[in-house]
């Protein structure tokens, strides 16, 4: 997922954490700032979740799971910590900015776990219902939203690739006894973005 459109974001198994400027020249480098992640030995995974923040998943020094949000502009610390579990599969994070859920699923796991975030004001991690898949996970996506079912409010659907090669599709809906009042569930969003990206003459495809 790229929010942030002046910097690519990376964590390599030495679990340092760099960001990195592609418009930069050759000699000037394109890395612009760095800090060290997780501390556990096994490899992380980092995505955005908004345009000045990005979120890690790994491991820690006693290889516990766990998710850091980190502050582009104080890279010093990171700005809230969430640990999960003992669990031994790597973390696959997949964030939905339009809902502000994080979706998290280990592979080998049969739990997908899902928290809040709040990102701008006080950042937290509110821990969901958690959705339990039928096989162990290998990896994880999501659909565009153009795929969920407005009529029954879903919000989310994420496709988990299970053992053995199945598909199964996990829903994730908001409920409401007024049929009137589903609009209030769907943000344009990324929507607009996506128009205005479908519209634009310069863009280079």
């Amino acid at each position: 997922m790229q929010i942030n459109d002046n910097a690519v974001a990376t964590v390599c198994q030495d679990n340092v954490i760099r960001l990195w400027d592609p418009r930069r020249s050759v000699s000037a480098g394109f890395d612009v700032a760095s800090t060290k992640g997780h501390q556990g030995r096994k490899a992380a995974a980092i995505t955005w979740v908004h345009p000045s923040s990005f979120l890690t998943a790994g491991f820690n020094t006693l290889q516990e799971r766990e998710l850091m949000l980190w502050d582009v502009r104080k890279l010093d610390k990171a700005m809230a910590r969430e640990r999960m579990d003992t669990g031994t599969g790597l973390l696959m994070p997949i964030f939905d900015q339009d809902t502000n859920l994080l979706f998290v699923g280990g592979r080998g796991d049969k739990t997908i776990r899902t928290y809040e975030l709040n990102v701008e004001k006080a950042p937290t991690f509110t821990a969901l219902q958690p959705a339990t898949a039928g096989r162990p996970t290998w990896g994880m996506a999501t659909l565009p939203k153009r795929a969920c079912a407005l009529g029954k409010c879903e919000v989310a659907r994420v496709l988990v690739l299970e053992q053995g090669g199945t598909i199964e599709p996990i829903s994730y809906t908001v409920p409401r006894r007024d049929a009137a009042t589903q609009f209030q569930v769907y943000l344009l969003g990324r929507l607009i973005d996506d128009l205005y990206c479908a519209f634009d003459p310069n863009l280079d495809l």
